[in-house]
């Protein structure tokens, strides 16, 4: 038999991953459409893109020899040392395309912190605390097989209800905290390339310390957007406390080195000021306030959540109605535009017969494929022991979708909280991937496109707690999410791959084991 050259054996297989994934969602399309028209269309472009795709590969294999290399990313954990301090331990995940398989391994190292944020490109943003006590944020990263941290100058956040770290574009990252004045609210970007803090960096000083919500109530109390920063604090309405947002954009503005400056000037309080480290390249920035007073629950419910995700702000609480002494659960949301004039404000009653599962939660892969996409989501359980999904993106989906009956009756009313809901999102034309981390202790994975096919993870042991990821490349045919089961220490225990395959005309989700080497 002759043997095939390696170059179209290369091309062979990109057809086939090609095809596998154009027809997957075409499949998709027929089980959801059934509309015969978009059918052809979607094979023609297929057809299409095949020829194209085939011919370039083609010419790149005869132009240099391809070689398939491993894919490597990062994640950082925080695990319980022996001295019962928090350090952080590198999974450092690989899959080799050529044997079509992946692996991890577990680099121990003596920093201390918590990561806040772990970043698409496999850095995290890490909180930790300086010699002189004061909480450090540091831009860590592993270089070769090496733990490289950069620290954030000049951020110093009260506590870790007091800051809020976001991934932007490009890998860029925007950080918004309070300090301990309680006065000064500020913002800063971290570029995604260079890593270097801060090209932009603002400040917005109240003219009096602000009063606080409770330690647990809607953490945590500064989130930041892109462009924007969002405050909580205390008011007083009928004797009631009620807590309420003040919603900041960031904006050109005058330099602050004009009122602070090394050796003498103050602050302007009650204004906007800036601390512009690059005034020659970025320019200079502000805070502006452009909204306040928007009125978002109350901590005599402590029940409750907010979030933001791309340019909407979203809480669920509870208020008290004028003229009544019942509580009500509202949705909450705020919605900004372009200008600092275009914001639209919704508020929803949620009926009170309603108990909340989990908290809001943004998507896994909520800045992979199409920045700022996706939505938040929760858990509802409702009489009869009923258990709904309602998803919110801006508003253009508003909706809620029962959960599989099986699924349902292993959650718990009273069992739910963080950790309990992760979900993948899948685009606006397609439903989301969700997980649930049920009171059984098992991890349940479902398609909502398909909402009475659920999977569960094998795991040996009783699933107490999990972290899940996106796949480690962006070819979904080497798998859609890394899921990893924890033990007491915030270790990792077991490590699965999942992966979708499809089998004739019916979707299938399946659990592969991932060793460690």
């Amino acid at each position: 038999m002759n043997k095939i050259p390696a170059a179209e054996s290369f091309v062979q297989r990109a057809e086939f991953f090609q095809s596998c994934h154009y027809y997957s969602r075409l499949l998709l399309n027929i089980r959801r459409l059934n509309a015969w028209e978009s059918i052809m269309r979607s094979r023609i472009s297929v057809t299409k893109l095949f020829i194209s795709y085939i011919f370039f590969l083609c010419g790149l294999s005869f132009a240099c020899p391809v070689a398939l290399m491993a894919d490597q990313t990062v994640r950082f954990l925080p695990v319980t040392g022996n001295d019962n301090q928090t350090v952080l331990e590198v999974v450092l995940f690989e899959h080799d395309a050529k044997l079509g398989a992946m692996s991890y391994a577990i680099l121990t190292t003596d920093i201390k912190g918590t990561p806040l944020l772990n970043l698409s490109n496999g850095a995290s943003i890490v909180m930790t605390m300086n010699e002189a006590g004061e909480l450090q944020l540091n831009y860590v990263f592993l270089e070769g097989r090496n733990v490289v941290q950069v620290m954030l100058q000049d951020i110093r956040p009260a506590n870790r209800q007091s800051v809020h770290v976001r991934e932007g574009d490009g890998g860029g990252v925007h950080i918004g905290w309070l300090e301990g004045d309680r006065k000064t609210l500020g913002y800063a970007y971290v570029d995604g390339i260079t890593r270097e803090c801060c090209q932009v960096s603002a400040r917005y000083v109240f003219k009096e310390p602000l009063q606080l919500p409770p330690p647990f109530y809607l953490t945590p109390h500064v989130l930041v957007g892109r462009q924007q920063v969002v405050v909580l604090s205390m008011k007083r309405a009928s004797s009631n406390p009620v807590v309420n947002i003040d919603v900041f954009r960031v904006e050109k503005g005058r330099s602050m080195s004009d009122t602070i400056g090394v050796g003498g000037g103050n602050a302007k309080v009650g204004d906007d000021v800036l601390r512009d480290e690059k005034p020659t390249d970025i320019g200079g920035k502000r805070l502006r306030l452009i909204s306040s007073g928007i009125e978002v629950g109350t901590p005599l419910q402590p029940q409750g959540d907010h979030a933001w995700y791309g340019g909407t702000y979203l809480s669920l609480g509870y208020h008290v109605p004028d003229e009544s002494t019942a509580l009500e659960l509202r949705r909450v949301a705020v919605i900004l535009g372009e200008s600092a004039t275009d914001l639209y404000h919704d508020v929803r009653s949620i009926a009170s017969n309603v108990s909340l599962l989990s908290n809001l939660t943004p998507p896994i892969n909520s800045y992979q494929g199409a920045m700022g996409r996706g939505g938040l989501a929760w858990l509802e359980a409702r009489p009869g022991h009923k258990v709904f999904l309602t998803l919110f993106r801006d508003t253009t989906l508003d909706v809620s979708h029962a959960l599989n009956a099986d699924v349902a009756g292993s959650i718990a009313v009273s069992g739910g909280g963080r950790g309990t809901l992760y979900w993948i999102d899948q685009g606006p034309q397609f439903l989301p991937i969700v997980f649930v981390l049920a009171s059984n202790q098992e991890l349940y994975q479902f398609d909502l496109e398909d909402p009475e096919e659920f999977s569960v993870m094998p795991a040996r042991n009783p699933v107490r707690n999990a972290v899940i990821w996106t796949g480690i490349t962006a070819n979904e045919e080497y798998g859609i999410a890394v899921v990893a089961t924890l033990d007491s220490r915030g270790a990792v225990s077991e490590l699965f791959n999942l992966k979708r395959n499809w089998r004739g005309m019916e979707l299938e989700y399946v659990w592969e084991p991932v060793q460690e080497r």
